[in-house]
């Protein structure tokens, strides 16, 4: 199971051998929780701007420095927000 690749992605890099790189680009891109690196950077940046996507693609942007749990209420707000429309 891969959350970065469909079925039409894995035939082409079964086409052009490249099936190897795409799962360590996904095993050092993705994850499912914040770490405290990822907090230390939101807390620290000018602008945060964070895209998902569920059945449809959204964004965040942050702007100033702001507090990390306050990004990631807004984040669930919106989460929850768009499962329940």
């Amino acid at each position: 199971m891969t959350i970065m690749y469909h079925d039409g992605n894995r035939r082409l890099q079964d086409e052009f051998d490249s099936r190897r790189i795409a799962d360590k680009l996904e095993e050092k891109l993705t994850r499912t929780q914040f770490t405290a690196d990822d907090k230390a950077f939101i807390e620290g940046s000018v602008y945060f701007f964070l895209a998902w996507q569920s059945q449809w693609l959204h964004f965040l942007i942050v702007p100033g420095f702001y507090d990390f749990d306050n990004v990631i209420e807004r984040l669930q707000y919106l989460c929850l927000s768009s499962y329940q429309n």
